[in-house]
């Protein structure tokens, strides 16, 4: 993965991270119109949060910045900031969003690449999963658990790939999820970690069970939370994407999608 396309990953989770200032998203000549307004989109919402915070007396001397982002963003649309700020996005309501938990994805490998590549992939990252792409489409993750059951099958001789060992079951969330579908997708799921994405489908990063808060006491149950929710999020791989891009095992698309709908 190309340290641009990490870039926008981690931009899209934390912008101030990444960028000094809102202007900066603008002027930057590597990033596309698309990937500048999801960049602005998410400091937007930080932006909003910090103002709640600063009316209400808790901001930690942050500025929000709001004002700035509003105007590169009116920019980008050719539009006027009075009339882009109408439009702004306000934080939602019900929690904690799954955005300022997620890590971004360092590494993604090729469905037809051999476990051994896996292994040494998943030791540059902190992350305990690896997505598994083929084409532009994510079909499956491998944990350290897989790479275990591999090293049994080769020592009897076989080449394995990742195709054989991965994980078809794409648990996933979206950038703007409350925790609490969060943690019920994992439960109904059986797994301690998600795919996150954006709205378009594109992977972001991923979540893990054991970096989010404790649930407080007003939270629902995740067994309970919105189950008409959770019950459409299924994403299912089935080991190949709907468009294979011709090439080699390096070809493949460096922001790819995970498929949302069941064929």
């Amino acid at each position: 993965m190309t340290n641009d396309s990490a870039r926008v990953r981690a931009a899209l989770l934390d912008p101030a991270s990444v960028f000094g200032a809102p202007e900066e998203v603008e002027r930057d000549g590597t990033l596309s119109k698309e990937e500048k307004l999801a960049i602005l989109g998410s400091w937007e919402e930080d932006a909003h949060e910090l103002a709640v915070a600063e009316d209400e007396s808790m901001g930690g001397g942050e500025p929000s910045r709001l004002e700035e982002v509003v105007a590169a963003r009116a920019r980008l649309e050719g539009a006027e900031p009075a009339a882009a700020a109408k439009g702004t996005a306000r934080p939602q309501s019900g929690g904690a969003r799954v955005r300022r938990f997620a890590r971004p994805v360092r590494e993604i490998m090729h469905a037809d690449h051999e476990m051994d590549e896996a292994a040494l992939r998943l030791s540059l990252q902190e992350q305990p999963v690896l997505p598994v792409a083929d084409g532009d489409e994510i079909v499956g993750v491998l944990s350290r658990s897989d790479l275990a059951r591999a090293a049994d099958e080769q020592t009897r001789g076989a080449r394995i790939t990742a195709r054989v060992m991965m994980t078809t079951d794409l648990a996933f969330c979206y950038l703007d999820d409350d925790l609490t579908t969060a943690r019920a997708l994992m439960d109904r799921h059986g797994c301690d970690h998600l795919m996150v994405v954006d709205r378009s489908g594109v992977l972001v990063g991923t979540l893990e069970r054991g970096a989010l808060p404790p649930a407080s006491a007003a939270e629902p149950q995740p067994s309970q939370a919105r189950p008409e929710v959770v019950e459409a999020r299924e994403g299912h791989g089935h080991g190949a994407a709907d468009t294979i891009q011709p090439g080699g095992l390096d070809v493949y698309d460096e922001r790819p999608k995970i498929r949302t709908r069941r064929d």
